[in-house]
């Protein structure tokens, strides 16, 4: 893996375009958060997506493959090692750049459990669009996960006409798979009697709220597209 191309703007974002051995390009984004006090980088957990959000580039190009847990951890190393990071404050290792992690889940935990083995106090966080089984199944295997919801619309009509995936999972259903308050959600775990979709009201995009995955209520949030889009 290398770096391709860097792109640095004046609101502390810093965007990686990388090429993998097999001549695929993904990217990364880094983020100096200087009003939260944290930093933040966002990485990819597949070439492409296959999910074709109509506000998303990613899912213009469509899905070419999964990134291996190798990849993942390479990615996060090579651009922390570029751009000579120390860890002075919080850090947010967030799955949420191109594809979609709930669709590679065996290679985001390995990831994941990997790269804690350098990253002691990084903080690590899944955004998915709402696949429902794939949110049950990390609530099952790594519960400390954060989760964040990419809501985008706060009806279903208006997120079917952006997000494809709406109009065979409502928003209800991978809402169903949360335990929701004031301060964000955790995923249910599949043995919990989910909610009654008819019940719970339709959620409003929110900006997320960082919450430690050690605690029972990881933040939920709508996703908002990375500088790549």
């Amino acid at each position: 893996m290398r770096i391709l191309d860097k792109i640095a703007s004046g609101d502390g974002a810093t965007k990686f375009l990388l090429g993998l051995d097999d001549d695929a390009r993904i990217e990364a984004v880094f983020l100096r958060l200087e009003d939260n006090n944290k930093d933040s980088l966002c990485i990819s957990s597949q070439v492409g997506c296959a999910l074709a959000c109509r506000f998303c580039s990613t899912g213009v190009i469509g899905f070419s493959r999964d990134l291996t847990p190798e990849e993942i951890v390479e990615q996060v190393e090579l651009v922390l090692d570029d751009l000579g990071f120390v860890q002075r404050r919080r850090f947010d290792l967030s799955y949420m750049g191109m594809g979609e992690p709930l669709l590679n889940l065996d290679a985001v935990v390995s990831s994941r459990d990997l790269l804690r083995e350098r990253f002691k106090d990084f903080t690590f966080y899944v955004s998915t669009v709402g696949v429902t089984a794939g949110i049950r199944e990390l609530a099952r295997r790594s519960p400390d996960f954060g989760l964040q919801i990419s809501l985008h619309a706060p009806t279903d009509e208006l997120r079917s006409q952006i997000m494809p995936i709406n109009r065979a999972h409502p928003i209800a259903e991978p809402m169903s798979t949360v335990d929701c308050t004031t301060s964000g959600c955790s995923a249910r775990p599949a043995t919990a009697a989910p909610t009654t979709p008819a019940t719970r009201p339709a959620t409003t995009p929110t900006a997320s709220t960082a919450t430690p995955p050690n605690t029972p209520k990881p933040s939920t949030s709508a996703k908002t597209p990375s500088p790549r889009h």
